[in-house]
Order: C-alpha cells, then structure tokens, then sequence
C-alpha cells in the first residue's frame, strides 16, 4: 500500500512536471510563431517597397526602349 502512494505522489508531481514543460514549450512555439509571422510580413512589405522603387520613371523608360527594340527586331522578322 505504501508504494502505491509512493506512485501517486510520484504520478501527481510528474504531471506538474509535465503540464508546467507542456506550457513552456506552448509559449516557446507561440512566441516562435509570432516571430516567424513578424518576420514573414516584413519581408512581404519590403517586397513590396522594392517593387514600387523598381517602378520609377528611369526604369520605366529603360523597360520602354527595350520593348520597342523587340518589336523592331520582329519586325524585321517578319519581312
């Protein structure tokens, strides 16, 4: 009979121990989560920043001659 209380004893502390790592690692993977989710939208909005910087008017004109000097090319092509 004793051991069985010895086991219960034992049971109960180890589910303290248990439940207070359960938690510990809960809040570990909630912090991990809002670190990986903060840093998943800073990437999106730098992204984004770049895409707008990338479209400036120099770019533009850049992209314009290129494109009209395709159309010559196949234009040449083709005749």
């Amino acid at each position: 009979m004793a051991w069985h209380g010895m086991m219960d004893e034992n049971r109960e502390k180890s589910m303290r121990d248990i439940l207070s790592n359960i938690l510990e690692c809960l809040k570990e993977e909630q912090y991990m989560g809002s670190v990986l989710h903060q840093r998943l939208i800073s990437r999106l909005i730098s992204r984004r920043r770049s895409r707008q910087l990338m479209w400036t008017k120099p770019t533009r004109e850049n992209c314009l001659l290129c494109a009209k000097g395709l159309l010559k090319k196949l234009k040449s092509l083709r005749v």
